[in-house]
């Protein structure tokens, strides 16, 4: 199992980068991606900005982590082989997967609305 893992843990770390390389969002129309932090004159350099660029990219680790969880929790179907046990292990995996896939879905969503709410509270003062 150990060894399982490991091989897990190293499929993520060489295939992540192809991942986020191969992200097409364009911002300026000019075929080039906006940097994080704003290049100036986007004016990108807002603590705003600059959250959501983060969580963009977070956001889009996450969801691949998500992703090969859930194929673990249908592996964990598979191999259960019918033994309860292991069928309610593999029932806990795939909620808990779709929980976290939901959670991760909603980020952006629930930092917006936290962001407004923030700015409501402080704009009459």
């Amino acid at each position: 199992m150990k060894k399982n893992i490991q091989k897990i843990i190293a499929f993520i770390t060489i295939t992540t980068p192809v991942f986020m390389f191969a992200q097409t969002k364009q911002t300026r129309g000019d075929g080039f991606l906006t940097p994080p932090i704003g290049d100036g004159t986007a004016g990108g350099t807002d603590l705003r900005t600059i959250f959501m660029n983060i969580l963009d990219v977070a956001q889009t680790i996450m969801i691949m982590v998500a992703t090969l969880y859930l194929l673990y929790a249908g592996f964990m179907f598979v191999t259960a082989k019918g033994d309860p046990a292991k069928l309610k292990k593999a029932q806990n995996a795939l909620l808990w997967g779709l929980v976290g896939a939901a959670l991760i879905l909603t980020a952006e969503v629930l930092a917006l609305g936290i962001g407004d709410t923030v700015k409501e509270v402080f704009k009459g003062k």
